[in-house]
């Protein structure tokens, strides 16, 4: 098997189902497999995937386990040489599959491969790669201080002057279209299932790289994502809560000992703050 496809399911069941039809539409020259998890949705995804598109392995959830635990299900049962953690708001445009896989073929130690992510209107968008985390652009994002005004350290952080049209090494690649070598994996472990949501892959990428292995942006592969839909159904507190939860996991694995007291002595502002932001905008 050349790639297993894995998409965790969260309420999204239309946009899960284009998403599948563009596979089926523009996957060629690769064996490919599919996993369907559904974070206990409830939206009757599991029978019409059946119905559509049998050949897809489904998994139904008592419960919502995360964006990790549901992927972590599809990865156990995974028999590709690469998985592919796709989002169901990702739509196909091409053979952006086959490409991947052919190009990682030539790159043993490329570990992770993102791509050229579009808009649905066909924009680059912003957010395909990032920096890792440090405390200090971390700070000033749980501060609000990117809505006021974003500072040289968020925009290194956010990579915001990053060249699109070129190929790169890079600290982390969105998770929309996350390729792993399965080899990788083996070796350092799945996604960390105590992150409930943000920050998994960002912290699947550190530990890629500490262990001597290469993150790659490859600007030639292209599809299209709907940004966040999934989430826009949580309220902002909820989503607030949940980044800083799992900042905080992060942080306890990669930041100082310093670092991570400062996180815990400024929470309670930080939960000011959200709560602020969920007044002001609840989801």
């Amino acid at each position: 098997m050349d790639i297993s496809i894995v998409i965790v399911n969260y309420k999204v069941a239309d946009l899960l189902l284009r998403c599948l039809k563009s596979i089926y539409e523009h996957v060629h020259g690769v064996n490919f497999e599919i996993f369907v998890i559904d974070n206990a949705s409830e939206d009757g995804l599991i029978d019409r995937i059946r119905n559509n598109f049998p050949g897809v392995i489904t998994i139904q959830n008592r419960e919502n386990l995360g964006f990790a635990g549901a992927c972590n299900q599809g990865i156990k049962l995974a028999k590709g040489e690469f998985v592919l953690l796709l989002n169901p708001d990702t739509m196909l445009i091409d053979d952006s599959v086959s490409k991947i896989v052919q190009r990682m073929r030539t790159e043993p130690n490329t570990a992770i491969g993102g791509i050229h992510l579009l808009n649905p209107d066909l924009t680059d968008q912003e957010g395909a790669v990032r920096s890792f985390p440090r405390i200090i652009d971390q700070l000033q994002i749980l501060l609000k201080i990117p809505h006021i005004i974003e500072t040289r350290t968020v925009r290194k952080y956010l990579m915001r002057d990053f060249d699109m049209t070129h190929d790169a090494n890079v600290d982390q690649v969105m998770g929309a279209f996350f390729c792993i070598r399965r080899s990788v994996l083996d070796l350092i472990g799945l996604l960390d299932d105590e992150i409930f949501y943000w920050f998994e892959e960002v912290d699947l990428c550190k530990r890629a790289v500490d262990a001597g292995f290469d993150v790659k942006y490859f600007s030639y592969i292209r599809a299209i994502h709907e940004k966040g839909h999934s989430f826009r159904q949580v309220a902002t507190l909820q989503k607030q809560t949940i980044l800083r939860k799992s900042l905080r996991h992060y942080a306890k694995k990669h930041f100082s000992l310093q670092a991570r007291l400062i996180l815990l002595i400024l929470e309670p502002v930080f939960f000011v703050l959200a709560l602020v932001a969920h007044i002001i905008k609840p989801k």
